[in-house]
This record gives C-alpha cells, sequence and structure tokens, in this order.
C-alpha cells in the first residue's frame, strides 16, 4: 500500500509558493529585502563590483535596480522579464539608467564587447543550464577585453548546515547548483572563473556563491 505524502511537508511547500508568488509585486519585493537584510548585503555586493564612476554596466535579470543605490553614477542598462519590476525601477531611477523589460532570449545588446561589468544578481539558479550557457554567452559577447561578470546565487554546499539547506532548498528558483556546477557551466565560456561562498549575509540561514568571470 502506497504511503501518502507527509500533510506538513505539504502545507510548508504550498505556503513557500504562495510567498514566492507575492514576489513577484515589487512593494512586496522590496519589503522582503529590507526585512531579511539584502539591502545591507547589497553594500558588500557592490564593493565586489567595484563599479567605478563612468563604467558601463549591463545587469541581466536587474529587478527594481536597488543594486543602484549601492554604486556610483555609472552608464547602466538593466533588463528584466517582469513589467512590474521594470515599470518600479524606471519610476525610482529616472536619469540613472536605461531598463528594458526583455527575456534573456530576446535581448540584444547594440554595443558589442563595450561593456566593462556585466550582472546577474540573483539570475542563474532561476534557470535550467541551456538558458545559463545563453546568459553566459551573451555576457562575454557584451565585454570588453577584460571586463567581468559577477554572479549572485544560493548554493549548496557540502557542510551546510540543516537550516541553510532547508531555506536554500526552498528558494523561488528551481535551480538551485553546487559551487563546482555553477563553475562548470561558466568555464564553458570563461577561462577565468573566481568563486567565494558566503553565509549568515541577510537575516535567514542562507548559503551565497559569488562568482567573478574575466574575459
Amino acid at each position: 500500500m502506497a504511503r501518502g505524502r507527509n500533510p506538513r511537508k505539504n502545507l510548508t511547500e504550498i505556503i513557500f509558493k504562495f510567498g514566492w508568488q507575492l514576489l513577484e509585486h515589487p512593494i512586496v519585493y522590496r519589503g522582503f529585502c529590507f526585512l531579511f537584510g539584502s539591502e545591507k548585503f547589497c553594500k558588500h555586493y557592490a564593493s565586489v563590483i567595484n563599479a567605478k564612476q563612468g563604467d558601463l554596466i549591463l545587469d541581466i535579470g536587474c529587478g527594481t535596480g536597488d543594486i543602484l543605490h549601492s554604486i556610483p553614477h555609472v552608464q547602466y542598462v538593466g533588463f528584466d522579464i517582469n513589467e512590474k519590476y521594470i515599470a518600479t525601477a524606471k519610476r525610482r531611477f529616472k536619469g540613472r539608467g536605461e531598463f528594458v523589460c526583455a527575456a534573456l532570449q530576446e535581448y540584444n545588446t547594440n554595443g558589442q564587447n563595450s561593456f566593462d561589468i556585466v550582472l546577474a544578481t540573483g539570475v542563474l539558479h532561476h534557470l535550467d543550464d541551456v538558458t545559463c550557457n545563453t546568459l553566459f554567452r551573451l555576457a562575454h559577447k557584451s565585454l570588453r577585453r577584460g571586463g567581468r561578470l559577477i554572479t549572485l546565487d544560493g548554493v549548496f554546499t557540502t557542510n551546510q548546515n540543516l537550516l541553510e539547506r532547508f531555506f536554500v532548498a526552498r528558494d523561488r528558483g528551481r535551480f538551485v547548483r553546487q559551487e563546482e556546477e555553477y563553475t562548470i557551466l561558466a568555464r564553458a565560456c570563461f577561462r577565468n572563473v573566481q568563486s567565494t561562498i558566503l553565509s549568515g549575509q541577510i537575516r535567514l540561514p542562507y548559503s551565497h556563491l559569488i562568482l567573478e568571470c574575466i574575459k
């Protein structure tokens, strides 16, 4: 006789699914970031990005454009598939950059080999391997020689505590990977790939992986 699924587990999955759907709304998304300290972590992330005034930056999956709070005035182009995110970014950062609503597969950079930095913040763990390859190819094509792609995603680690693994496993993205799996995908386009794992960066047990890929 087949056993039924655990009712508590089912309820947990339903709650998380409902919560992630709410994050599609910009106000809820920004409130979530504030509540769990993502805005503070954003400043640390900005130090990794290390943008200089006047740099040309392409932000893949830019969301509501919050990274602009933490970096100097740059030439910024961001695109995202969520129309509401883009509308919010245009309203909040008018004059700070260009925002486009587009899917990854549809976006075309007119200025090839011209960007100093490409960002993909919280994007890779939403994409399957084939679509990740599309992102890495777009980033490589868009960057000048010596330019950098910076990514930030949830990650599974060997010695991860149970609570961190619990939250990482229930992330909105369905393709959270181990560090090596991310780096293998990156090295298909970039020879120089550096990875850093961070824990305890937000008010939620979670593990982040930062990739820095240099063209």
